[in-house]
């Protein structure tokens, strides 16, 4: 039960010979306790809903948002009672201190103010400003035609939305898959859209504009700083625009697409372009296990580029995969087996989730060009681990260093 409270009343009746009416009513401070009862009145609204669709609409309203709050409320009607479809309602709700909450989005809105236009037919949600904790959310739109093809437009806005634990919590399982493979934190703007056209034409928009937003990708945790960029969300897919991380020098570029199935893995179609990314122990202990190991196998130092593309299908028996294209710039290499040190490394290595084919490396030892190809494999499908490394050298002091080191 809700128990309704009023402080001020103000109404005028004018009742007519013929059964009409009109109504002048202006309420102050109409409060709304908080409830776990999203039923708004003791009847079936649905039964009224052929001779006063707005009382169907209310209720529906209730349901979805579940309000609370102080309200003051100016109202005109007028109309026969016994013919209640043909009423004309006018007025205004102006909200002083509201808190909504979506069933299906369940991230309250406290605090509201703001004006509601109302008529028997619509309503009109003016610039409607309300706080979740540190974050402000704007809410404008308009619902229309009450009854079985109701229409409605509504935008829900914020230039300082917390990427945090409440926000995740209110995202459904899909999106929090997605969300937990990259763990963001951070700041963002956002602008989502629910529009409804007909009971067949339904759909929403969640656009995010990355303002400051720290994470990384679980299948490989290279830290992801100070990012910007955008994202769209609709359609059961997540649009990645220009998502740039620079931090420290580096230069991290995003774009690319992930889908959501029912009941499937999120499926990926992702290019991440690298820059400037050094060869260090932060670049060590994001690669994969296989790839980590054949790291370790030297001592590196400079920078790299490097052009990754991951790919998944989407399907439960379909694992992500991923090619990464590097390019060393002006690098130093020493392998650890082999007391020699390689500089001015340049080339193009190719790694994959089994495999790493080094296309070409190049370098200078001693005065003269070293150059280093080959495949390594990592075990798998009853195959040992192993390699198949191709070194060649030209115009090369022959020194006691690498004299011991071909022994």
């Amino acid at each position: 039960e809700r128990a309704w409270t009023v402080r001020v009343i103000d109404t005028e009746l004018n009742y007519e010979p013929n059964g009409f009416c009109r109504l002048t009513a202006k309420i102050k401070d109409f409060n709304c306790p908080p409830s776990e009862s999203r039923n708004l009145f003791a009847f079936d609204t649905e039964t009224a809903a052929v001779k006063a669709p707005f009382i169907n609409a209310l209720q529906m309203f209730f349901n979805q948002y579940n309000p609370s709050g102080t309200i003051d409320i100016n109202l005109q009607a007028s109309g026969n009672p016994k013919r209640l479809n043909e009423g004309k309602i006018e007025g205004k709700v102006t909200c002083n201190d509201v808190v909504l909450c979506d069933r299906n989005f369940p991230y309250k809105v406290e605090h509201l103010t703001g004006q509601v236009e109302l008529t028997e037919k619509s309503a009109k949600l003016n610039s409607i400003v309300g706080r979740h904790g540190a974050v402000e959310l704007v809410l404008n739109g308009w619902a229309k035609d009450f009854g079985p093809d109701y229409k409605y437009n509504l935008q829900i806005t914020s230039d300082n939305m917390l990427l945090d634990k409440d926000l995740y919590n209110a995202i459904n399982r899909e999106e929090q898959k997605f969300w937990s493979e990259f763990s963001p934190s951070g700041v963002a703007a956002t602008s989502y859209s629910r529009v409804r056209q007909s009971p067949t034409d339904e759909r929403s928009v969640l656009t995010v504009q990355l303002l400051d937003v720290e994470g990384r990708y679980a299948g490989f945790g290279y830290p992801l700083k100070n990012t910007t960029g955008k994202l769209v969300v609709a359609d059961n897919n997540i649009i990645l625009s220009d998502v740039v991380s620079q931090w420290g020098g580096r230069r991290i570029t995003i774009n690319g697409k992930v889908g959501f199935g029912r009941g499937d893995s999120p499926s990926y179609a992702i290019m991440v372009k690298g820059e400037n990314i050094p060869l260090d122990a932060t670049l060590e202990a994001a690669l994969p296990a296989a790839q980590k190991e054949f790291y370790d196998q030297f001592e590196t130092q400079g920078l790299v580029d490097a052009t990754v593309n991951v790919v998944s299908a989407g399907r439960k028996d379909s694992a992500a995969t991923f090619t990464a294209e590097v390019f060393p710039k002006k690098s130093s290499l020493k392998a650890k087996a082999l007391p020699i040190l390689v500089s001015e490394v340049e080339g193009r290595v190719v790694f994959s989730p089994d495999k790493i084919d080094i296309e070409q490396l190049e370098g200078r030892y001693k005065g003269g060009t070293v150059a280093l190809s080959g495949l390594v494999w990592s075990a798998g499908n009853q195959r040992e681990p192993g390699y198949c490394l191709s070194m060649r050298a030209k115009k090369v002091e022959l020194s006691d260093d690498l004299a011991d080191a071909l022994v």
